[in-house]
């Protein structure tokens, strides 16, 4: 069985909190990135939008994967898939490069 982030009483434990607060600096990295590309600030409701389809995709597919495997499958690898920022080592110009470190150590 999976370990819940909410327990009993449902409140917040430090790790569910530290969790919250990875994901919204994750989710302000793709801002400052999306509205770089853009050259314009992005309407909050389309990024909101983007960002709960991409949440509910990756969880959908992830329990697939769990419930039709042993219970412990790592998500799939989309490190191929187009992304705002390139791989430090590309040579693609016309988008930033990702730095050569973990992503959260560059926010």
């Amino acid at each position: 069985m999976a370990k819940r982030l909410f327990e009993g009483d449902e409140a917040w434990s430090e790790v569910t909190s530290r969790c919250n607060n990875e994901m919204e600096a994750l989710l302000a990295v793709v801002l400052v990135n999306l509205e770089a590309e853009l050259g314009e600030s992005v309407d909050l409701r389309d990024f909101h939008y983007v960002g709960a389809n991409a949440l509910a995709s990756f969880v959908a597919e992830l329990s697939i994967r769990r419930r039709l495997g042993d219970g412990d499958e790592a998500p799939r690898d989309k490190s191929y898939y187009p992304r705002l920022t390139t791989p430090f080592n590309s040579d693609d110009e016309d988008r930033p490069k990702m730095k050569k470190m973990s992503f959260c150590s560059w926010i």
